[in-house]
């Protein structure tokens, strides 16, 4: 699958979550039009496009991470999400079509500083954070081996972190990013914590 077509799950009343796949490069106009029961959604990468009020009127809706992969938000995207406080958005993102959050009257925009999505958020007086999290060294929005790699990298003097970096690295939170923070990082990676002791 490469392609979530034109109206796909319109109006799919009873759908509470969706895996899209990292096949998908594109999701279609309407795709997800009145899926009135979804919380949140995730897009992966690989996506590079996201139609035209493609989640329009999901009204339960309260989080989305979009990807990397997109360079494009389509007009009235999320418009009457009603629900949605925190979008997250990549790097990758050059244009947000009109009205994409129209009525979204509690949203947060979480990217980048220096971002497309700064710029539009503050251009409509969205508000805007600067996106964090422990574990998500790489800042791809995600936690993953990659990010254990990279802890490990800084403690052998091969990887230089910001301080933002630094901060994201130290998940046990005993002031350094070492080799028992990746351990840390690993073990969410493959389930075995939900959360990182410096959260808890």
């Amino acid at each position: 699958v490469t392609t979530i077509g034109d109206g796909a799950f319109f109006s799919c009343d009873s759908l509470t979550s969706v895996t899209i796949p990292n096949s998908v490069t594109t999701i279609g106009d309407e795709a997800f039009q009145s899926c009135e029961s979804l919380t949140s959604v995730t897009i992966p990468d690989s996506v590079t496009t996201i139609g035209y009020e493609a989640f329009c009127c999901c009204y339960n809706l309260t989080s989305v991470t979009i990807g990397n992969g997109v360079t494009t938000i389509g007009a009235d995207a999320f418009s009457y999400c009603y629900d949605l406080t925190s979008v997250t958005i990549g790097n990758s993102v050059t244009t947000i079509g009109d009205y994409a959050f129209y009525d979204c009257e509690n949203l947060t925009i979480f990217g980048k500083k220096g971002s497309y999505a700064e710029e539009y958020a503050m251009n409509l007086e969205i508000p805007f954070e600067i996106y964090f999290a422990y574990g998500d060294i790489d800042e791809d929005f995600k936690v993953s081996a990659a990010d254990a790699l990279e802890v490990l990298k800084s403690v052998v003097g091969k990887a230089n972190f910001t301080e933002q970096q630094r901060i994201a690295a130290d998940v046990d939170g005993n002031g350094k990013a070492d080799a028992a923070d990746a351990l840390e990082i690993l073990k969410k990676v493959v389930g075995k914590i939900q959360k990182f002791p410096v959260e808890q």
